[in-house]
């Protein structure tokens, strides 16, 4: 509830949410030590500032150690100011980010590397320590290969095999490739999605596949429950269902952990409407205003409601709005022209017309509507040209014909 107060506050969010892809999450914080602040604790924090502590001054005694001895040090010393160059650099760029695995681990493995620069470091068996170390190293990193590497690397050659198959139409197939990815690697997001997709697309064949989507979309919710995207697949599945309620209660859920997500409210309101619940659905869509104002998708979907209602001025307010957020809007105009015709508003509707075909200059629908519309309004020459057009991209278009012809026995209108 609290995040519902704020967005409306902050518009930005509207275009990192319209930049960043249809489903939006919540990303960490982009700097680490507020990072680390909040999944380390302060405990965490205090620990990551010693070490750099450590690290810094360790490197700053081998260079000023260097200056001390007269430059005797050569390349421990140029070693050392470049590990705290890089040291630096590595800070102030996690001002604005967080641990990242590449920059990361060579950090570390850096800084790390400093302890053989102190000149005062006790001698150690160098053989006897690297061989169980190595040793250890080796059988890790063979570890990790074998249970998780390789798996996941077999995992992405089925995904990519699938996604060929499902990109060029042969979906039903696809679904075995997708199934051993997600045997090798069940918990990858990408690999589900395509799953419930594929299961979703060949239902109307299989109908037992939807079943199949359902349990998919649950077993991955149960993994990431608060990835709104899941949310949105079970909510389909239920709607193929015929279960309505369920597909309305997931979709609902996405208006918290999702807020910017406008489908789900439409699915929800188009639910309302075809149980001709129209209040709800004006709700629904209001309340999505409030959180993305000039939401075109609320905006047509309250202009459909009220149209079917015949309420044409609250209809017409918000046509208005979507023609004013997206000119090129082609079934705002069509929408307006069609109100404005039942109010026998004829120049309104010519407006609208010119703007269909502004946008649409060869559609052979409006160049005729609009031929009719001068007609009627004896603007026998516009009408001509229009008739005209209309013959240029349908030459066997009969009406056309017709009334192109009558209008050279008419007399002209009087300006």
């Amino acid at each position: 509830k609290i995040s519902l107060r704020i967005l409306p506050q902050c518009p930005s969010l509207d275009f990192i949410r319209n930049e960043g892809g249809e489903y939006g999450l919540t990303d960490r914080v982009h700097n680490d030590i507020i990072d680390l602040a909040i999944t380390k604790g302060l405990l965490g924090v205090f620990a990551y500032l010693w070490f750099l502590f450590v690290a810094a001054r360790v490197c700053l005694r081998v260079i000023f150690a260097d200056k001390m001895t007269g430059g005797k040090g050569g390349k421990e010393s140029i070693f050392a100011i470049a590990i705290f160059s890089a040291g630096i650099g590595y800070f102030m760029q996690n001002k604005f980010c967080f641990w990242i695995l590449p920059s990361t681990s060579l950090f570390f493995i850096l800084t790390g590397c400093i302890a053989g620069l102190v000149p005062s470091r006790q001698a150690y068996n160098i053989k006897a320590l690297a061989i169980p170390i190595i040793a250890v190293l080796i059988c890790g990193l063979t570890f990790c290969v074998v249970k998780t590497t390789l798996p996941w690397y077999k995992a992405d050659m089925q995904y990519k095999q699938g996604a060929e198959l499902f990109w060029s139409g042969e979906k039903t197939t696809s679904i075995d490739r997708f199934k051993s990815a997600l045997t090798l690697n069940p918990k990858e997001k990408l690999y589900a999605e395509y799953i419930i997709h594929a299961y979703l697309d060949t239902s109307d064949n299989l109908p037992k596949n939807i079943d199949l989507a359902i349990v998919e979309a649950q077993r991955m919710l149960k993994n990431y429950p608060l990835e709104s995207n899941f949310y949105n697949l079970l909510g389909m599945s239920y709607e193929r269902k015929k279960r309505f309620e369920d597909a309305k209660e997931s979709y609902e859920k996405m208006f918290t952990i999702d807020p910017l997500f406008g489908e789900a409210r439409d699915k929800v309101a188009n639910i309302y409407i075809n149980q001709n619940k129209f209040n709800e659905a004006i709700a629904v869509l209001e309340e999505g205003l409030r959180i993305i104002p000039d939401h075109v998708l609320f905006l047509n979907r309250l202009s459909q409601i009220y149209m079917i209602q015949k309420r044409n001025d609250k209809a017409e307010k918000y046509l208005k709005d979507i023609a004013r957020i997206t000119p090129d809007n082609l079934d705002s105009h069509t929408n307006l022209a069609r109100i404005y015709y039942e109010q026998k508003r004829m120049d309104l509707v010519i407006t609208e017309c010119r703007e269909m075909i502004r946008i649409e200059p060869n559609n052979v629908d409006t160049h005729r509507n609009l031929g009719s519309l001068y007609y009627q309004q004896q603007q026998y020459k516009e009408a001509l040209d229009e008739f005209q057009k209309v013959l240029a991209l349908k030459p066997d278009d009969e009406y056309s014909k017709r009334l192109e012809s009558s209008i050279g026995v008419r007399p002209r209108k009087q300006n």
